[in-house]
């Protein structure tokens, strides 16, 4: 597990994006920080985020019906 630094206005979603190159681990790291259950968007410079390890989400294959 990596700890990450909040900067002011930092927001987990954000975070989640940087660390993970996508959004959709975002539950995993609410639960892995259940103290931000109050407000989890918004961080405060210095707040401490984990970012438990995960495996890689398998990449979505996207079919074009119509060229």
């Amino acid at each position: 597990m990596t700890t990450v630094i909040a900067k002011d206005d930092d927001m987990l979603d954000w975070l989640v994006f940087k660390y993970y190159g996508a959004e959709a681990n975002i539950e995993e790291v609410l639960e892995a920080n259940y103290r931000f259950e109050s407000n989890p968007l918004l961080l405060v410079a210095g707040t401490l985020v984990d970012m438990p390890d995960l495996p890689p989400k398998p990449a979505v294959t996207i079919i074009n019906l119509w060229d």
